[in-house]
């Protein structure tokens, strides 16, 4: 059976939601998120990769054959899960420099303990720490995390000019996309509610457009959830609020614009 997590009350406002969430401790930074995504790695380290792949994973690799050398940043990397598949499916290249990012330190500091612990070369992963430390890479992934920024073009725009440059490409991977306009929903996962942001799939693409980013690929995605390849159950919302799949964008800079 789909694991049930969201409330039935549709927002259509950040701040509306805000009012209706206890203020507690942020899910992100609790110590069972932490241990849950730990236990995550250990299943990727194993002998057995049971999770679908982030596509781009296989785009960066097939760019590497066009570049003497081609960086990404992982932003929102988390306890490094997406750093830990490049590697088991054997996607260690000379020139391919990764970097990994995360708001929440704690979650970097386990990521680069358990890294360390299991791969040797590593000579090619930047671990960051400090948000005034990223500098410019080729590329962005955001990974399973659209979802939880308010305003991602705020987000964007903060990276661009941290790095001084916008990067040839942007990878979202996961991403709760909707042909409604963009709403908001509590989620209660593991005893922890938060909001949950679904967005217009259309306006995302244009939004981008206008930001000089064309679109050069876009799959739907299915995210492993509690060992089952599948969505969240949103058979408590009204038809046109459910989705079955989320979905992986891909942009390319258009720098002659």
């Amino acid at each position: 059976m789909p694991f049930k997590i969201f409330e039935e009350k549709i927002f259509f406002s950040c701040n509306k939601i805000k009012k209706f969430l206890i203020k507690n401790k942020n899910l992100y930074f609790t110590e069972d998120y932490k241990q849950r995504n730990e236990e995550k790695n250990k299943i990727f380290l194993s002998k057995s990769d049971y999770d679908l792949d982030y596509n781009f994973l296989y785009f960066i690799a097939a760019l590497s054959f066009q570049k003497k050398g081609f960086s990404i940043l992982d932003f929102g990397a988390g306890v490094g899960n997406t750093y830990i598949k490049y590697r088991k499916k054997g996607f260690l290249k000379k020139n391919i420099y990764y970097s990994i990012f995360d708001q929440n330190k704690d979650l970097t500091y386990s990521a680069e303990k358990m890294i360390k612990k299991n791969f040797k070369d590593i000579k090619n992963l930047n671990i960051i720490y400090n948000f005034k430390d990223i500098k410019y890479h080729d590329a962005i992934h955001f990974g399973s995390m659209f979802e939880y920024v308010e305003d991602y073009k705020k987000l964007l725009n903060k990276i661009f000019n941290k790095m001084k440059k916008k990067p040839e490409y942007i990878f979202i991977s996961d991403l709760f996309g909707t042909n409604q306009k963009d709403f908001y929903l509590i989620a209660n996962y593991y005893g922890h509610k938060y909001f949950v942001k679904f967005h217009n799939l259309k306006n995302l693409i244009i939004k981008f457009k206008k930001l000089n980013y064309n679109l050069v690929y876009k799959n739907p995605h299915l995210p492993n959830i509690k060992g089952n390849f599948q969505f969240f159950d949103m058979s408590n919302l009204q038809k046109k609020y459910q989705i079955s799949h989320t979905w992986n964008l891909f942009f390319k800079h258009d720098n002659k614009r």
